[in-house]
């Protein structure tokens, strides 16, 4: 993927390639824990930040969601709003939820 940013100028990015485009706005950046309870991403590993928001737009009808990452018990909280005004949650504790992710990673797909 391309990205197209003059981040931290402005807060948007846009990553595409010749199928698809994805639109993100960094809402807040966030904050990294101290080294022994920071958390790091599969590889390429990057490190997890804390309080941090982003959003994003996906698909031809460009659906927008919220994402955000709190730390909570030294481990990060992962949140997703999305729908009208993003009043849905989808929270990764749940069976439901996660039937959820697994219709949006669906949708992320096309």
């Amino acid at each position: 993927m391309i990205e197209e940013s003059t981040y931290p100028k402005s807060s948007f990015i846009k990553l595409f390639d010749n199928k698809r485009t994805f639109f993100y706005e960094i809402i807040k950046e966030g904050t990294y824990p101290l080294t022994e309870q920071l958390y790091y991403t599969r590889y390429p590993k990057h490190p997890i930040p804390h309080n941090y928001i982003v959003r994003t737009q996906y698909g031809k009808a460009k659906h927008i969601v919220e994402c955000s990452i709190e730390y909570v018990e030294k481990k990060p909280l992962y949140k997703v709003y999305f729908g009208i005004n993003l009043q849905e949650k989808y929270d990764p504790g749940s069976l439901q939820q996660m039937l959820l992710a697994s219709i949006i990673r669906y949708t992320l797909t096309f």
